[in-house]
């Protein structure tokens, strides 16, 4: 189980959105690159969905976020547990009540 954050922007697990990180479906995870600013590796989409995540998105802030999730637009969307469940812990903030 993984439990992951969701940032305003719809990115989760240092997966932003517009970059080659998102078409990786053969390898489990990348060092950094070294033109990036991070110094971390980063997980590949097939790693996080085997492991059965949950997912969590929090705030008023992350509303539309999770909107754009729900649309497919950002790569939260992505997350799809292949063997799991995924599962949204949201305050009513978040979750728009």
């Amino acid at each position: 189980m993984i439990l992951l954050g969701l940032g305003e922007n719809g990115h989760t697990a240092s997966l932003f959105p517009a970059t080659p990180a998102l078409t990786v479906i053969d390898r489990w995870r990348r060092e950094a690159l070294p033109t990036t600013s991070r110094s971390i590796a980063s997980p590949h989409l097939p790693a996080i969905n085997a492991a059965g995540p949950s997912v969590h998105g929090h705030r008023a802030a992350k509303h539309e976020a999770l909107r754009a999730t729900a649309r497919g637009e950002v790569p939260a969307s992505r997350i799809r547990p292949i063997g799991g469940t995924l599962a949204w812990f949201l305050d009513a903030a978040a979750a728009g009540a």
